[in-house]
Order: structure tokens, then sequence, then C-alpha cells
């Protein structure tokens, strides 16, 4: 993705910690992405992003080695940062998205911003059997067979974007810096309920989602709803609560693979949406799809697209 321009002389203004924390918090709650501001030498003054390990931080604390070059890819893209004075948005050796966002005050870099921690969305490289395969190959005296289940959840715990929903992140954070405090926008919104509803599932790609990321309680406390609330807003809006929803995502979305992927195993499609158990996912998808696996793999291109014309 190219470097996107940095409009000069924004500067953070001086605003209280709550209102910094509030966003902090907020931009977490909604993206999934960790998010600090530091200061020009790269010292945390503010940070959010949760006490759950993501994956970032699962093979830190499994590998010094996979840790030490972490370090050597923060360096060198906050230097990147700085000197170019733009936002710098970058892939680190694990494959994992960041971005670092100066902060600009009188022409000078007063401090940075960072949020990353992010997996891209539909790159075949960062689906878990592939990376899983990798890290145990690169890094076999930290990573193996027995590190899968862990690594799997903290693979779910992280933020999962497209490039162009990265570039819309990236303005608003940039907005930040200009002074527009967005914990107000984010915490106070006055759209309709519904509407807001819609715009966080959107963000959080459903897709990608583990069955445990998504409750009513969850999201109901995401959107400053109730949880009597929540429920009756999921049903008018998707037709159907907001479990089964996410789920009927999730096997939509693993049907496209198998049918694209010939090679792919049943197993690793139910892995790719976060299900652990096979025959818990060929029984979801034969009651959602309406057949099995291996039928709907049969369908050949010329029925698939007959389907949905009709």
């Amino acid at each position: 993705m190219d470097d996107v321009t940095l409009v000069e002389n924004a500067g953070l203004p001086d605003c209280d910690t709550d209102e910094i924390t509030g966003f902090l918090a907020a931009f977490n709650k909604i993206t999934g992405a960790h998010i600090g501001i530091h200061d020009p030498l790269y010292a945390v003054a503010y940070a959010s992003g949760g006490v759950e390990q993501n994956l970032c931080t699962y093979c830190k604390n499994r590998s010094l080695r996979f840790r030490d070059r972490c370090g050597c890819d923060d360096s060198q893209n906050l230097s990147a940062a700085i000197s170019s004075r733009r936002p710098h948005v970058f892939r680190c050796h694990l494959g994992v998205m960041s971005v670092i966002i100066p902060i600009m005050k009188n022409a000078q870099v007063s401090g940075v911003i960072d949020f990353g921690m992010i997996r891209p969305a539909s790159d075949p490289m960062m689906e878990f059997p592939v990376l899983f395969k990798r890290l145990c190959g690169e890094y076999p005296e930290s990573f193996g067979e027995k590190d899968r289940p862990a690594m799997l959840e903290a693979y779910h715990r992280t933020a999962v974007m497209d490039e162009d929903t990265l570039k819309g992140y990236i303005t608003i954070v940039k907005a930040a810096a200009q002074g527009l405090l967005l914990n107000r926008l984010f915490l106070k919104p006055q759209a309709r309920s519904e509407d807001r509803l819609k715009l966080y599932m959107n963000f959080l790609t459903p897709e990608y989602i583990p069955l445990s990321g998504v409750s009513v309680k969850s999201v109901a406390e995401a959107l400053d709803l109730s949880y009597s609330h929540v429920i009756r807003l999921s049903k008018s809006v998707f037709g159907m609560p907001i479990k089964q929803y996410v789920l009927k995502r999730k096997i939509e979305y693993a049907a496209d693979r198998l049918r694209k992927d010939p090679d792919l195993h049943v197993q690793d499609a139910a892995w790719i949406v976060g299900i652990e158990d096979a025959q818990y996912f060929s029984r979801l998808f034969r009651r959602i799809m309406g057949c099995s696996c291996s039928e709907y793999r049969a369908r050949g291109p010329a029925e698939e697209t007959e389907t949905e014309d009709g």
C-alpha cells in the first residue's frame, strides 16, 4: 500500500487524559487493532489494546528470535515515518500490517501514533494453516503442534482489515491528530441504533470472527445499548440472532473457499473461519448450505453463477 500524505502542522491539541484514552479505547473497540501515542523517541505515552494476546504478542512471548526481528522492524519503520513525516504503512516479517503516523506541530514531529497488528483480509499467506506451518518451519525451537490451539485463539484476536478499510482508519487517526475528539463520535453517536449495529458488524468482518468473540452481551457493551435492545435490533436488521448471522457468514465464506480451492481440506476450511471441530463444521455446513461439503464442492462454476443470477 502506498504511503498516505499527512497534512502538516496538524498537531495534537492539549487534550486531557480522559479525552485521549477515551479515543484510544473506542478506536480499539471498533477496529480491534492496537493503538498507542508515543513521544518522538517511541516511549509510550498512552496506549490501548486489551490484555488478551493476539498473534503478534503470542509469537513475541514464545520466541526471543522472533521478538528481536520485531524490534528491528519497528526501528526501521519508525525512522521511515519520522524522516518522511507521512503515515507509514508496512508489513512486518510475519506479514501483519501496522501503521505509524507522525504527529506534526509547527512543522516538527512532536510524537507518533501507531496502530496495527492487523491481518490483511483475503491474503492466502495469512490464513492460519499456512501461517502456522511457516512459523513451525522458521522457528522449530519455539513453535510446534502443541501450540496450535493457543496460537489459533491468538490469531482470531488479531484485527482483520482490507486495504481500503485501513486507509479509512488512517484518515480517522489523522483527524484525531488534528484535534477531532472522536471518542465523542464513537461513544455518544447520534446515528440510529440500526445503522450503528450494521456499521459495527461490517467493521468486524464476520467471516473472520471466532465464535467466542461475538455475543449479544459483547455487541451491547460495544455499542452502549441494552441487552434486550440488541436482541430486538439483530432480528430486525439481520432477520436472525447475531450469533446465527455470524455463523451463516462464516459457512458461506468457507463454502466459497472450498469451491475455489479443490485442494483445500474441509478441516482447513473449518480452521480458517475459526471452527476447530470438523464434524461440527460439517453439520453447520449442511444445515446452512443445504448439502454436504463434498456435494457443494462438486457443483461447477456455471451452476454457481446460475444460482446467483436466479
